[in-house]
Order: structure tokens, then sequence, then C-alpha cells
């Protein structure tokens, strides 16, 4: 994570439990939401401050496409999103 980028901003895993490990190389705090197409969140990381790595794990993300983002007001906005497929 970084201004105002994920890196990837597409990632593909197995349906099911899935942790992810975000590492924020940037100069602000950013975090990492899960929403599925209705905008329900699903998961919500803690805020990762610049230079820390933090983990979220979702016990079970079922098959489907998902919304990533980060929800520090404004950084959505600027572009810090990506799609998650599980499958």
């Amino acid at each position: 994570m970084s201004e105002f980028k994920f890196t990837p901003s597409t990632i593909d895993v197995k349906a099911g439990k899935v942790t992810f490990q975000l590492d924020d190389g940037g100069t602000v705090g950013h975090d990492m939401v899960i929403s599925d197409s209705t905008g329900k969140v699903l998961a919500k990381s803690d805020l990762v401050q610049p230079g820390n790595t933090t983990e979220l794990t979702v016990s079970s993300l079922p098959a489907g496409t998902y919304t990533f983002y980060c929800d520090v007001p404004g950084h959505r906005a600027q572009g810090m999103q990506g799609t998650l497929t599980a499958s």
C-alpha cells in the first residue's frame, strides 16, 4: 500500500480462509476494506502506519468478485482500490 494505490491491484485467491499481508510503503496510514458487489463490508483491517505491516484474515470468503479499497478519507477517490476474485 502506498499513495494512492495497492500493489497488486488485482488479486486472485482460493475461496475459504484467506490471509492478506498489508505493508504500508507510503508516507501516511492506510487500511484495506473488502466489500461485495452490494457494498456490504466483509472485512476491514486496522490502520497500518507508514513502514509497518499487519495481516487481515477473512475466515470464510465465498467464491465471487469483490472490491478492496482504502477507506481513509479521500484515498479511494484518488484510485486506491482494486479487484479481488475468489474461486
